[in-house]
């Protein structure tokens, strides 16, 4: 880089009778000596370079541009043509062989049905002799609908060319009018169910108004199961999560952490009142 510096040829073929910025003929240099910007180096001796260029007389600098001496009016420089900047040969990879990918026979079509319902006209050497499954056989038949990918999904596209089309459409049916009846049993279940579960939230309000609790204004633990031991009162106490006051010799359940709850409450938390 230092010989660079020294080498004025260099630098003032980047200087013109135009005025540039210093960013504009380091560019120029960089150019013709083959580096890459940014590169610190190479501004440092571009920077260094027009400074000695300055005080030699040979550039001059006007609003932080610079141009030739020759130009503002002084003695005429002479630029030499820049060095010839060698580049390495590149050598270049032959391209890697082309290996043809190997072609896949298309699998051949599936057998119309008519040939397969062939099958039962077979005797049973013939049928043991191809080592097949045996469509007369309710057990083989009802094996191999099964092992379908499409089995249990109804008539799908494809079912006109399938061997099992007339046998497996059925069963499919069946299965699944089984499937959905037993749905609807389920959900008569559930909503069976259900009722009960509203019939007795209702019959605990009933209860829970009849002794002056509002199950709407209660207050619970902080742990919903609201568990605890069913005591007989040996003295008045108040409910701590309804506020009534229970009575000596009435039951209260004892929730450790909590308090007496009246037992009324601990019946609405169990029926999921308060979820």
């Amino acid at each position: 880089m230092a010989k660079f510096i020294e080498d004025r040829t260099i630098l003032l073929h980047g200087v013109t009778c135009v005025p540039q910025t210093r960013d504009e003929v380091t560019a120029k240099v960089a150019a013709t000596l083959g580096f890459v910007l940014p590169n610190q180096k190479v501004e440092n001796a571009v920077k260094n370079g027009l400074a000695s260029l300055k005080k030699r007389g040979l550039v001059v600098s006007q609003r932080r541009r610079w141009l030739l001496a020759s130009a503002s009016g002084s003695a005429p420089v002479e630029v030499a043509p820049p060095p010839p900047v060698e580049v390495a040969p590149v050598e270049v990879a032959p391209p890697p062989p082309v290996v043809e990918a190997p072609v896949e026979e298309a699998p051949p079509p599936p057998p119309v049905a008519e040939e397969a319902f062939g099958l039962l006209t077979l005797t049973e050497d013939e049928v043991a002799q191809h080592e097949v499954y045996d469509l007369r056989c309710p057990d083989q038949l009802a094996s191999l609908i099964a092992m379908q990918d499409c089995f249990g999904e109804g008539p799908v596209t494809g079912c006109e060319g399938c061997v099992l089309a007339l046998q497996c459409r059925p069963a499919a049916e069946k299965r699944i009018a089984k499937e959905r009846a037993a749905a609807k049993r389920a959900a008569a279940r559930e909503a069976k169910k259900e009722e009960k579960r509203v019939a007795l939230l209702a019959a605990i309000e009933t209860d829970a108004s009849a002794t002056g609790i509002d199950l709407s204004t209660v207050r619970l633990s902080g742990h919903r199961e609201m568990e605890g031991e069913l005591l007989t009162l040996a003295a008045d106490v108040h409910c701590a999560s309804s506020g009534i006051k229970l009575r000596e010799g009435e039951q209260g359940v004892l929730i450790m952490g909590w308090g007496v709850v009246h037992p009324i409450i601990i019946r609405a938390v169990e029926a999921g009142r308060f979820v």
